[in-house]
């Protein structure tokens, strides 16, 4: 579909993009819905290696997938699964130590819903490595009042991380003129939808600008299918944590039966016991976990 407008915008992008090779930079974003945020931000790394991720209200393990599978087509090296944010953040700025990056986050305030404490994860990775590394960090948030006191408000982590700031405003009534008669076919498409449908998202939007011949089936087809991965990734995310909690009840199991034949025989306790989840063991030694931090 083509890009209108926002030059002024992509030049502010640029230039910020071009100050990422010197240090990483920090963009903010912020625009209601559907003014153009995310194609906006797509268009500014277009021939850039950069890595997207649109968060929605879903488990954290599930929005680590999703990045991680972008970061991989990315060419960034990230070894295992990772389920936590912080993780995947900071394997990302270290990456990008090593060629620069830029990484899109959609929806920004959305974290909050997810975890949040992975605002004071954030910070915490860039205040540490943001000097040495080249990453062009731009966060797209359509909440203009969250957005306003995750950045500007004192008490918040992320307070006076941003290096730059842009707030989209609707386009000029000229340029929308332009807009409507170049698709004023599509636009009846999309009355004929509205009045089968009742709403169409923007993911159905884009696609049927894009389309030359758009369908009724073809575009319903695209929240059918976008429904079914999303329950097939729940699905996912519920099996797994009721495997941990399966696998954890066992460990309890097994630690009482010790400690009950222990006491029996006048040993002292021992809960030396390895945890493991259905992505394997995980070291409950302090002392070694401190050593792998």
């Amino acid at each position: 579909m083509r890009f209108y407008g926002r030059e002024e915008e992509l030049v502010k992008l640029a230039e910020t993009k071009e100050r990422s090779l010197q240090s990483s930079t920090f963009t903010v974003i912020i625009g209601r819905r559907r003014i153009g945020k995310t194609t906006l931000m797509l268009k500014s790394a277009v021939n850039h290696r950069h890595v997207y991720l649109f968060v929605s209200r879903t488990a954290e393990s599930i929005l680590c997938s999703r990045l991680q599978e972008s970061a991989t087509e990315a060419g960034v090296d990230i070894i295992g699964n990772i389920t936590e944010f912080r993780d995947l953040f900071k394997a990302l700025m270290l990456d990008s130590r090593r060629e620069p990056l830029t990484v899109i986050i959609d929806e920004f305030q959305e974290l909050n819903n997810v975890n949040p404490g992975i605002f004071s994860s954030i910070q915490e990775i860039w205040d540490r490595y943001h000097e040495e590394s080249h990453m062009n960090l731009l966060v797209g948030g359509s909440v203009h009042s969250m957005m306003v006191r995750l950045f500007e408000d004192e008490k918040q982590p992320l307070f006076d991380r941003a290096t730059s700031k842009v707030v989209l405003r609707p386009f000029k009534t000229s340029l929308l003129k332009d807009i409507l008669t170049e698709h004023v076919d599509k636009l009846h498409f999309v009355a004929q939808f509205l009045l089968k449908n009742e709403f169409m998202d923007e993911d159905q939007f884009k696609a049927c600008m894009e389309m030359d011949a758009p369908t009724i089936e073809a575009i319903e087809a695209i929240a059918t299918e976008r429904k079914r991965v999303s329950e097939e990734e729940n699905k996912s995310a519920h099996q797994k944590n009721a495997r941990n909690e399966e696998l954890e009840r066992e460990r309890a199991r097994l630690m009482e039966e010790a400690l009950r034949a222990n006491a029996l025989e006048g040993k002292p306790a021992d809960n030396d016991f390895d945890l493991f989840t259905a992505d394997g063991p995980i070291n409950t030694d302090d002392s070694n976990n401190e050593e792998n931090k």
